[in-house]
């Protein structure tokens, strides 16, 4: 569930606009699992595991993006951890960030 605020330059010509914006988005881990494929004795089979693996059911992060026209960069940092606190890999807080480069038609 994203909220975001938006500005461009020129609304009325958006090819030729400088665009930022700001915001929050909110999400909940539905469901997750594990599924590893293999072949053993030439006889293919699979396992599939369900399990949270210690990972933080509730997420929120906050995002920037901007750009000119159809391109442009966008940088969201979670800051929820993503683990539960005493659950992950040496019991450490990690928080993830995702960076991306975009190209849009329209």
């Amino acid at each position: 569930a994203p909220l975001e605020f938006r500005y461009d330059t020129k609304p009325e010509d958006v090819v030729r606009s400088l665009h930022v914006s700001v915001g929050m988005r909110f999400g909940i881990l539905y469901d997750a699992f594990t599924k590893v494929d293999y072949t053993h004795n030439g006889e293919d089979k699979s396992i599939k595991e369900k399990q949270w693996h210690g990972m933080n059911r509730y997420r929120q992060a906050i995002y920037m993006r901007a750009g000119y026209g159809g391109f442009g960069l966008s940088c969201y940092y979670n800051t929820t951890p993503l683990f539960d606190p005493g659950k992950g890999p040496d019991s450490t807080t990690m928080n993830t960030v995702t960076v991306t480069l975009f190209l849009t038609g329209f």
